[in-house]
């Protein structure tokens, strides 16, 4: 577990006294004063002054490995079955594990991979069904289209808070998002 911000520490006592000196409804009123200050502050803060959870927010790159090879492989299936969507359990067999995990994460990457949608029931079909713009795929392959590198998310609202743009030559490939010492990290891609 993560130590605790060293500026909750010395302010500790403090807030305690404050906070039994306080009636319950003050307190109450304290809570969203307190999360608003902590969400504000969560990418200086990186980790919950409270609990220590992280809460800064997230990063996903698209790297070569998670897009060319698994975008070829899919647009290569979906041209022999002749059609475009597809349920994810009928590609689980051309992608490898990590390729099939993040399948998910396509879907957020320029539109190449989606989530088809139901119009009887007006809302995207269930998370096990994807498809493929077999035109933005082409143009991607081709070095035609940009496509969003990197997306940093608000971890608690999910909303994109920044995104780096790039073609298929911008995208870096896992080992350089590996340090010298072996842990991956991912730099801000400009």
């Amino acid at each position: 577990m993560a130590k605790a911000q060293p500026f909750l520490k010395k302010g500790e006592t403090a807030m305690r006294k404050l906070i039994a000196m306080a009636s319950k409804e003050e307190n109450k009123a304290l809570i969203p004063i307190l999360r608003r200050i902590v969400m504000e502050k969560c990418n200086e803060l990186e980790n919950c002054p409270f609990c220590s959870q992280p809460i800064a927010d997230t990063k996903t790159t698209f790297t070569e490995e998670t897009s060319r090879k698994v975008i070829e492989k899919i647009l290569q299936w979906s041209d022999e079955k002749g059609k475009h969507e597809f349920k994810a359990g009928e590609i689980k067999h051309l992608l490898d594990h990590t390729q099939y995990a993040n399948l998910n994460h396509l879907v957020s990457f320029g539109g190449i991979i989606y989530r088809p949608f139901n119009r009887r029931l007006n809302k995207p079909y269930s998370s096990i069904w994807y498809g493929i713009n077999r035109q933005r795929a082409l143009e991607f392959l081709r070095y035609e289209r940009k496509i969003p590198i990197q997306i940093r998310r608000n971890r608690f609202t999910k909303e994109r808070v920044d995104t780096a743009e790039g073609d298929r030559g911008d995208l870096p490939h896992v080992s350089d998002l590996v340090d010298s010492e072996g842990k991956f990290s991912q730099p801000a891609l400009t």
